[in-house]
């Protein structure tokens, strides 16, 4: 977890609308109502309540677009965290990085060959729905849309999940699909959620020819949503360990590479 990270207003935008505020702020190191204030203050709106039950049962919800901005409102955000700043226990450091050395590292291959089940269920499910030629709810971003086969980011976002599975599992971990399409990772009583999300921006769409017939004189002639970007999130790999105060938080795109750590293997 960063002491401190700076965005611009779009960027928190994206990130508040792709993950629920509690564990955002966690991954920032700050409260959920710590962060709240963060967007209040620099006038970026947040999901409503009941918001992420509704996408988990593929209900549509209502996204607010970001305001311009104002007078008086800076563009650029940093986040300083205010939680679990304690630094690593003695020695800490020291046996991590003993036991990264003694831990072959997690690769990513080029093109997937027998992909982890929960890898090939996403794989078969697109398929079935590019068949049917229906519309679907898109969870990533959050409107209804025509199934199409997976993109460049989405096919490399499979091939890196891969091969943390499969790193998981070879270690005696358990991972499993909740109802929510979530990746848990248990191993005893603990818990962790496995997160790789493709980053987003904001871009306008000019609006259909049926879009257009209910178009009215002053509305705007585009509408507002979310498109990928080349870059991968794996925001919150590790929730943060009493014992060893790690919480990675990885980003692969033109200009970073990830690392995070299986155990206590680096994966580049």
């Amino acid at each position: 977890m960063p002491e401190k990270a700076t965005l611009t207003r779009a960027e928190l935008y994206a990130l508040v609308w792709a993950t629920p505020m509690n564990r955002l702020a966690r991954s920032f190191g700050l409260s959920d109502q710590g962060l709240a204030k963060i967007c209040k203050r620099h006038d970026v709106p947040r999901p409503r309540q009941g918001h992420w039950n509704k996408l988990a049962v593929g209900k549509p919800v209502i996204i607010d677009e970001l305001p311009p901005l104002r007078p008086g409102i800076a563009d650029t955000i940093v986040l300083a965290a205010s939680l679990g700043n304690n630094p690593l226990p003695p020695g800490t450091k020291d046996q991590l990085e003993i036991a990264a050395a003694k831990v072959p590292h997690v690769r990513v291959v080029e093109r997937l060959v027998q992909p982890h089940p929960i890898v090939a269920g996403w794989i078969s499910r697109r398929d079935k729905e590019v068949a049917r030629r229906q519309e679907v709810y898109d969870y990533r971003l959050r409107r209804l849309a025509k199934p199409a086969p997976f993109s460049p980011m989405e096919r490399r976002r499979h091939r890196i999940l891969d091969a943390i599975l499969k790193a998981l599992v070879a270690q005696g971990i358990t991972v499993a699909e909740n109802e929510r399409r979530e990746i848990i990772a248990s191993l005893g009583r603990e818990k962790i959620e496995i997160q790789a999300r493709i980053k987003l921006r904001q871009v306008r769409r000019p609006l259909s020819e049926d879009e257009r017939r209910w178009h009215s004189a002053g509305d705007k002639d585009y509408l507002i949503e979310l498109a990928e970007t080349d870059t991968l999130i794996l925001p919150s790999f590790f929730s943060r360990s009493p014992r060893s105060g790690v919480t990675p938080i990885a980003i692969d795109g033109r200009r970073a590479r990830f690392r995070c750590y299986i155990g206590s293997s680096p994966a580049h």
